[in-house]
C-alpha cells in the first residue's frame, strides 16, 4: 500500500526548496504548485536535494502522471466520476476490515502468551486480502 505525501512544487515560503519565486502565497497553495511523492522520495527528493530536482523537473514529473493517469482533482461545485468510486473503496475496506473496533479484535494479538485470532476475524481478514488483490472486486 502506497501513502503519498502532499508537496510544494515551488516552496510555500521563500527559505524553502525551490522558493525563490514570484509567486503569491495562493498560488503557492494552489493544486497547480503540488506534487505528491511517497514518504521515502518526499524527504530524498524535495527537501533535501532542490538544486537537483528543479521546479521545471518537478512540473515535467507531475505533468506526465497526469498524463498517464488523469487529472484527479475534483472540481468545486462539480461531482468528479472518481469521488465515488473511492468512497466505496474506503467504506469497503473499513468495513471488511473492521477498523471501527481494531483495539478489540487485535488485542488477543498483541498480548502476550495469547496467540489466538476469532474465526469470524479471520474469515474477514481473509475477504480484505482478496479483495484489495482483485482491486476491490474489479478484476475477479
Amino acid at each position: 500500500m502506497n501513502f503519498g505525501r502532499a508537496a510544494h512544487v515551488v516552496a510555500e515560503k521563500t527559505k524553502g526548496p525551490r522558493g525563490r519565486s514570484s509567486m503569491s502565497l495562493a498560488e503557492r497553495n494552489s493544486y497547480e504548485n503540488g506534487i505528491v511523492f511517497c514518504a521515502n522520495h518526499h524527504d530524498d527528493v524535495v527537501d533535501t536535494f532542490p538544486e537537483k530536482f528543479t521546479v521545471a523537473q518537478l512540473r515535467k514529473w507531475k505533468r506526465a502522471h497526469e498524463s498517464k493517469y488523469g487529472n484527479l482533482r475534483p472540481s468545486v461545485g462539480k461531482s468528479s466520476k472518481f469521488l465515488p468510486l473511492y468512497a466505496e473503496y474506503v467504506d469497503t475496506w473499513v468495513e471488511l476490515s473492521r477498523i471501527d473496533s481494531w483495539f478489540g479484535w487485535t488485542a488477543p494479538l498483541l498480548r502476550a502468551g495469547a496467540y489466538y485470532l476469532n474465526v469470524g476475524i479471520y474469515d474477514d481478514y481473509i475477504k480484505v486480502c482478496s479483495w484489495l488483490t482483485c482491486w476491490g472486486g474489479r478484476n475477479a
